[in-house]
């Protein structure tokens, strides 16, 4: 009987080159997309809300919490970045799939969008704060990175919803 284990290769330095080099490319374009997003939002926006067409339009809200305005403290938010870093390394480590790494590449990238925000200081906007600026009736105020995680979190899941049980790297050896 073939097991599983022998069906899938081991990860090559290569293949874990190109898993690290999607996952850096992907967290590049989602932290800088965002960055500038909050630039134009706050240069555009500060003097009032703007409308859209649809059911969202556009307002400055200076976030001082987590992820879309939830009050956490600050070592709960350490704790989970430290967290997410390690599950985004280990994903890595273990040559996921690409769509998995795609999906912590674009966690980590909101992350480092809205971390930036925190040491970052905006004329006329409040310091260490997260510039959220997409609104809407049914949700908090929100912002690019806000979007990024989500999907990111809704990739993982539905892919590791929709693939059968990959070996681990202890069935791979």
């Amino acid at each position: 009987m073939i097991s599983n284990a022998s069906l899938s290769p081991a990860p090559t330095s290569q293949s874990k080159f190109v898993g690290a080099a999607i996952a850096a490319s992907v967290i590049g374009v989602v932290a800088a997309t965002d960055q500038l997003s909050k630039m134009l939002a706050v240069s555009r926006l500060i003097d009032g809300p703007a409308e859209a067409p649809g059911p969202f339009w556009f307002r400055l809200v200076a976030n001082r919490g987590a992820f879309m305005g939830l009050p956490l403290p600050s070592w709960f938010l350490l704790a989970a970045a430290i967290v997410v870093l390690t599950m985004a390394l280990s994903a890595l480590a273990d040559n996921a799939p690409r769509p998995i790494i795609v999906g912590w590449g674009l966690i980590v990238g909101g992350a480092a969008g809205n971390l930036a925000d925190r040491f970052q200081h905006r004329p006329r906007f409040p310091d260490h704060a997260v510039v959220d600026w997409v609104a809407s009736t049914s949700l908090p105020t929100f912002n690019l990175a806000d979007v990024a995680i989500a999907a990111g979190l809704a990739i993982i899941t539905l892919t590791t919803a929709s693939t059968p049980s990959l070996p681990t790297r202890r069935q791979r050896n």
